[in-house]
């Protein structure tokens, strides 16, 4: 008897420092990223053996989520902006340090439709008479409205336009009102609609907006958080990341409008 006892406590013991190392890392990530983070998460589980739970809205909303308690270890936003706010205001709280900061990927801005556009021109296809609703996320909230109204700016059309733009909270908000019918067109990630027809897309030229450098920001120093983020910037990550169509940002120097030329994978494998 003593010996099944004996056996039974040494195989829970072989069992203990396994599960004990486990973790649920929640990953607050803006709406153009879920998509991508879900294709993520599997490689991530499978390599560190944590789980992702993954709480997804606009940077702006979960920015004020995050200064409100929420209990997320990552921030995965869709700007530089939100991050180094929260770091300023949390940093020396929460004990981090400048490493915390990581942009992770570039994104681009596309003009999407439900048909297919009969000129490729942004600002024909912008100007057309027959174009009844526009879709835009909020440029206050949501790092890719504030990319389209930029770009609407750039083109002169921001004005006459006001009464035909229809709000969004976030770019996943925008997209179902394309998808469903109840716009004509609206300004999304186009990480969202790379597999749709190229006929239905307009890619924005980069340098109608400001960089949409997407960065993370650390919320903790536990170890899966920091396992998270190193494993971002691997070339498996990477590799994942730029297929879903973003551009992989330049880790040695300032990223600017052009990276997306020549840009190398430049992830770095730490396991």
């Amino acid at each position: 008897m003593n010996k099944q006892i004996s056996l039974v406590c040494f195989l829970l013991c072989l069992f203990i420092p396994i599960t004990s190392h486990s973790a649920t890392i929640k990953v607050a990530v803006a709406a153009n990223f879920k998509h991508t983070l879900k294709q993520l998460k599997p490689v991530f589980e499978k390599q560190f053996g944590h789980e992702i739970k993954i709480i997804s809205a606009g940077t702006g909303q979960l920015a004020n989520q995050v200064l409100q308690g929420a209990p997320f270890d990552i921030f995965l936003a869709a700007n530089k902006k939100h991050p180094n706010i929260l770091y300023k205001k949390i940093k020396d709280r929460r004990k981090l340090t400048d490493s915390a900061l990581q942009v992770y990927a570039l994104g681009r801005l596309a003009l999407y439709s439900h048909k297919p556009f009969l000129q490729q021109s942004l600002l024909t296809v912008l100007s057309k008479p027959d174009l009844n609703k526009l879709a835009v996320a909020n440029p206050r909230m949501a790092p890719y409205g504030l990319a389209a109204r930029q770009s609407l700016q750039y083109l002169k059309l921001d004005k006459s336009l006001t009464a035909k733009k229809v709000t969004g909270q976030n770019v996943a908000q925008v997209y179902q009102f394309v998808h469903t019918r109840n716009v004509d067109a609206g300004f999304v990630a186009y990480s969202m609609v790379k597999d749709a027809p190229a006929a239905q897309i307009i890619l924005v030229p980069e340098n109608y907006h400001d960089a949409i450098e997407q960065m993370g920001l650390l919320l903790n120093n536990n170890k899966p958080s920091r396992q998270f983020m190193t494993f971002l910037s691997s070339t498996t990550a990477q590799d994942i990341i730029q297929a879903q169509g973003y551009i992989l940002p330049r880790l040695d120097t300032a990223i600017t409008r052009k990276v997306n030329q020549g840009t190398e994978n430049q992830g770095a494998a730490t396991h």
